[in-house]
């Protein structure tokens, strides 16, 4: 099969979303047996993936330019998958243009948009609500990462079963338990990293509830006087601007970090160093930073809210992220429990090791061949 691949969300600094379809985009490089034309911005930040049945097309517009993007893949994608006569197209990122002549595959990766837009930014809430139901109505199968999201479909825009697939998403190799004490200690200089500290990696956004950690922080420093710093690393994105007050307010200022964006090459080391990960977003579709903690060999506190405790299993500690105090004691005995960190740790990475890109890349394929086959009858 030759399959057209939507990559023109591929622009700036790879959050979630970008980071799995890059991810996937890369492994069905290095790993998938059909031919693939990947179609990315002009601002394409990553090396170009390329080998005899795998293409890298730019195109003359930015990525970062949203409304130019929009209309790119909905007046210019269809016309170059039918010049590179496309029997399927990928479009993984919740909405699609509409095509003729080839078998659409789509992935939603949560249903934030339509279930709690309070939570997006308003011009992302009304977009999705737009064109997510008429692309899920129109695809021939659709992707999600998880069962929380394939229930989620069903309920809110009464998707059949039977076009949906879970594949889960997968942990990056590079993400394992560093020793190099050169490494560490370059990742430590160079985001001003404490000698000891708590850990959040994600994208500063309403749902990520940070406030709530920082209240939850709080309570901490008041049952246990050798609480590690908390460092919070992620870009800033939208609807947090009054964290840094919450500092303030809390008296916080001398034990909380913002490291900003950080480069995938730093991850395994700022893992690596951390005491305990806690992530206590109130909904993710799938939820990358814990495995990706786990696989570091970090124990984990974590919300049990949407698709996180199907992701997590029994390998990390699940609380309630509303309940500051909730929150706060898992933390204190994750941090002074030995028996418990080292249950947790072992259980960790295994069960990170069964999220590989590998296995996507095989289940994906394994998908785009039945829904084309079904299509075509």
């Amino acid at each position: 099969m030759r399959i057209a691949l939507n990559g023109m969300l591929l622009s700036g600094r790879f959050t979630g979303v970008e980071t799995a379809i890059y991810r996937l985009a890369e492994g069905l490089c290095h790993h998938g047996k059909e031919s693939y034309e990947l179609f990315v911005p002009a601002d394409f930040p990553a090396q170009e993936l390329a080998n005899d049945r795998f293409r890298t097309i730019r195109s003359g517009l930015p990525g970062r330019n949203r409304l130019a993007r929009i209309l790119w893949e909905h007046l210019m994608l269809p016309r170059h998958v039918r010049r590179v006569a496309a029997d399927v197209v990928h479009a993984p990122g919740y909405v699609a243009p509409r095509l003729r002549g080839a078998t659409l595959i789509l992935t939603i990766y949560d249903l934030i948009a339509l279930r709690h837009p309070e939570w997006c930014r308003r011009a992302n809430a009304l977009h999705y609500a737009r064109l997510l139901p008429a692309s899920a109505r129109r695809a021939d199968g659709i992707i999600v990462p998880s069962e929380q999201t394939r229930r989620d479909l069903v309920d809110t825009l009464g998707v059949g079963d039977r076009k949906i697939r879970v594949i889960p998403l997968g942990v990056d190799a590079s993400l394992a338990p560093v020793a190099d004490s050169g490494l560490l200690d370059r990742v430590r200089q160079k985001h001003d990293l404490p000698a000891r500290y708590l850990l959040f990696v994600g994208q500063q956004e309403p749902k990520k509830n940070l406030r709530g950690l920082l209240e939850s922080y709080r309570d901490l420093k008041q049952r246990l006087s050798s609480t590690p710093s908390l460092v919070l690393a992620g870009a800033r994105g939208w609807g947090t601007d009054g964290l840094a007050g919450d500092v303030r307010r809390f008296g916080l200022e001398q034990d909380v970090r913002f490291t900003g964006y950080v480069e995938i090459g730093d991850l395994a080391a700022l893992y690596s160093m951390a005491d305990v990960f806690v992530f206590p977003s109130l909904y993710e579709g799938f939820g990358l930073p814990p495995l990706e903690a786990m696989a570091c060999g970090v124990p984990v506190v974590c919300s049990d809210r949407g698709a996180l405790p199907e992701v997590v299993g029994d390998a990390a500690v699940l609380v309630d992220p509303l309940r500051a105090d909730e929150l706060a004691g898992a933390i204190e005995r994750v941090l002074t429990d030995g028996a418990l960190r080292r249950d947790l740790v072992a259980r960790g990475h295994a069960r990170a090791a069964t999220f590989t890109w590998e296995r996507c890349v095989t289940a994906t394929e394994d998908f785009y061949r039945e829904v084309n086959h079904r299509a075509s009858k």
